[in-house]
């Protein structure tokens, strides 16, 4: 494994860790809307996510740094930390369907890369590549639910 492959892993190790920070936020801003219970399979996911991508990094001997955390999701930390009272749901799923896709370019990097392990693409492919594929479909869905729910408008607009 190559210095470039373990750059690589440790961008998608990061990449893990504000997606758990960055859910997390959320869902303490938004945790007791009930069209949002999805939020926390989704970072259930990311959790073990990250896991999987931290243990197989340091199987390579790749991990230059133990990365404690990640900081919120681009630019989600001076959007969620700054007002968590102004900030909308539905600019919150934004955020996080922008993280998603910013995950899955990282792990098709990886899938790509002839530096990354052969015996990590696998996973890359089957499972973590498709599940952030349902991610950003039900980031979508939620979104869309929430543009159209009037009563999920209100709630917004009173909070």
């Amino acid at each position: 494994m190559s210095i470039h492959s373990n750059k690589i892993l440790e961008k998608i190790v990061h990449c893990e860790k504000s997606a758990i920070e960055t859910y997390t936020k959320v869902l303490a801003i938004f945790g007791d809307n009930p069209i949002l219970d999805p939020l926390k399979n989704y970072s259930s996911d990311h959790i073990q996510a990250s896991q999987y991508f931290l243990d197989a990094t340091m199987r390579n001997n790749a991990l230059e740094n133990i990365i404690e955390t990640g900081g919120l999701w681009g630019s989600s930390e001076s959007f969620i930390s700054s007002s968590p009272s102004s900030v909308s749901a539905r600019g919150a799923l934004q955020i996080l369907k922008d993280g998603e896709e910013v995950g899955m370019k990282l792990c098709k990097e990886a899938l790509e890369s002839p530096d990354v392990a052969a015996a990590i693409k696998p996973a890359i492919s089957t499972h973590f590549i498709p599940q952030q594929r349902r991610h950003i479909k039900g980031l979508k869905s939620l979104i869309e639910k929430l543009s159209y729910s009037k009563e999920n408008l209100d709630q917004e607009k009173s909070a």
